[in-house]
């Protein structure tokens, strides 16, 4: 089944994960040359291995805690909180709580 992508104008309750999500979810909700969004659905305890994208990236915790590694330390991140990294920047994630985050990756255009 393809991922749905967000159309234009249509909207997404960023607060909830979909019932039927796997623990691992991660749904890129809408991607342009020049930007893609994805919700990340992190279980407490789940963690995501460290790789980086090639642009800024944007890290919002829409809901719960999540740590955040990057430059050898952790960022954390509560309900409301957000951060961004640097292009190329190595991270990683781990949920410490049941958490939905949202990543906003920033693309060069092409």
């Amino acid at each position: 089944m393809a991922l749905h992508h967000v159309a234009p104008g249509e909207v997404i309750d960023l607060q909830q994960a979909p019932a039927d999500a796997p623990d691992d979810q991660s749904s890129a909700l809408f991607r342009t040359p020049e930007l893609e969004v994805i919700r990340r659905v992190l279980q407490r305890h789940q963690s995501v291995s460290p790789h980086h994208v090639d642009g800024p990236i944007v890290f919002q915790c829409i809901t719960g805690r999540v740590a955040v590694g990057a430059a050898g330390r952790d960022i954390i991140l509560g309900t409301g909180h957000m951060t961004y990294l640097a292009p190329s920047d190595s991270f990683s994630l781990t949920g410490l709580e049941d958490s939905v985050l949202l990543m906003t990756i920033v693309r060069d255009g092409g």
